[in-house]
């Protein structure tokens, strides 16, 4: 907390000796459940080298209100505000925000297939060409043509590789900042592909106030957890994070993220942390060599993520009550349900706003053969099946339209400087 003062301009002798009082947002109730989650998993019993974190963030301020960093008889160490393991990915819906802000839809096709090799442009090269090679979890394994909520739902590396060339992944980086990851995190991986699977370090209150911004809309927060300052004549001491955040996403565009999140608890990789009495969204993550295990998820009125990791090289496993190696697809995943089951009970089950699917929905699968032009691609299936027919303009959350329907004005509107790339524009 005292970091948190200092990062705001208050130094730790100012609250002592400017008798300072400082509040809080967190809930001893919800303190006493991340614990209780966290137990419930034997983690007490793990090993010294696990870290283990849980914290939860009001998605209408950022304010956390709980976490648990893990049995101090383990050890005394900060699991849940430093970045202790990669993002892996849980950094994907910020691969599918990047898209959309890009004037894509979540309906846009992509590939499934394992494994495939980029180049730098995104277009998929022969296995022993120069590139990036991406393989899918063994258990997805290789698919055909799916949409970007399909792979959401199964968390396909491909798809989402595919999707942050497409869309450039400097565009990535930027959204992923915009919703409060930190430069320091992604400067080191600026223009590498693999930053779409999460190969950034994050904190877990990091990801629960960025999963927060599609719970709520749209909007960026800032985690803390001090709420209030208050001087010793009563005057409240401004802080930085009361100030409105910036917004990110339209309504629409959060509503599509959330609906692909939504098709991960409901249907895959997610499906241990579903509630039993409203709809969640999140993302499973686990990172190379299941090194670090992950679920960040939320309901509309509060964001959580777990993370647990190794301090030492090696996977998780052999955990006390779980045998063979963890992923984000079961403990973490039911440990964020043990915890948000608590804290909802009473809560009001609000429902996610539902999207209009607005947008363009591109086909970015070049490992099926075409047919004629206009047609579809030959074995492309029915990705986009059942859902209304999109709007030719989306609106960007910074007030600017996606690229006019009609082939003169939107000639025009891509020669616009800052338009070169945008959704529609290929080939103007």
């Amino acid at each position: 907390m005292l970091d948190e003062l200092e990062r705001a301009g208050i130094p730790a002798s100012a609250v002592v000796n400017g008798k300072l009082k400082i509040y809080t947002g967190l809930d001893p109730r919800w303190m006493a459940y991340a614990e209780e989650a966290m137990r419930r998993a034997r983690e007490p019993q793990w090993p010294k080298d696990v870290r283990a974190g849980l914290v939860a963030v009001d998605p209408a301020d950022g304010a956390v209100k709980a976490f648990y960093s893990g049995d101090p008889k383990r050890g005394v160490y900060d699991s849940v505000f430093e970045p202790v393991a990669q993002a892996a990915s849980t950094f994907k819906p910020y691969v599918l925000a990047a898209a959309l802000r890009r004037g894509f839809n979540v309906r846009t096709a992509v590939p499934g297939r394992s494994p495939l090799r980029f180049a730098p442009d995104g277009s998929v090269t022969p296995m022993t060409a120069p590139g990036y090679r991406v393989s899918n979890d063994e258990k997805i394994g290789s698919l055909g043509t799916i949409d970007l909520v399909k792979a959401t739902e199964l968390s396909v590396n491909t798809g989402f590789v595919k999707a942050a060339l497409k869309t450039g992944i400097a565009n990535v980086a930027e959204t992923a900042r915009r919703f409060g990851v930190p430069e320091s995190a992604l400067r080191p991986y600026r223009g590498q592909a693999g930053l779409a699977l999460g190969i950034a370090n994050v904190s877990a209150a990091v990801q629960a106030a960025g999963y927060a911004a599609f719970a709520n809309g749209g909007t960026a927060v800032t985690p803390h957890l001090v709420t209030r300052v208050v001087d010793a004549r009563g005057r409240r001491v401004p802080l930085p994070w009361d100030r409105p955040g910036g917004r990110v996403l339209t309504g629409e565009q959060a509503a599509q993220a959330t609906y692909a999140m939504r098709a991960v608890v409901t249907g895959g990789t997610g499906r241990r942390a579903a509630l039993p009495d409203r709809d969640a969204a999140g993302k499973t993550g686990t990172s190379d060599g299941n090194h670090a295990a992950w679920f960040v998820g939320y309901v509309p009125q509060l964001a959580a993520s777990v993370v647990l990791t190794r301090a030492e090289p090696g996977p998780l496993e052999g955990l006390p009550g779980h045998p063979g190696r963890v992923a984000g697809e079961d403990l973490p995943s039911s440990v964020w349900h043990a915890f948000m089951a608590q804290v909802t009970r009473g809560m009001p089950a609000e429902p996610f706003a539902e999207p209009a699917f607005t947008g363009t929905a591109a086909n970015w699968d070049d490992t099926v053969e075409k047919k004629e032009p206009g047609g579809p691609a030959a074995g492309r299936g029915t990705p986009s099946a059942g859902v209304p027919q999109a709007p030719s303009r989306t609106p960007d959350p910074d007030g600017s339209s996606g690229a006019p329907a009609d082939a003169r004005s939107r000639k025009k509107w891509c020669a616009a400087p800052g338009h070169e790339d945008a959704a529609g524009c290929a080939g103007m």
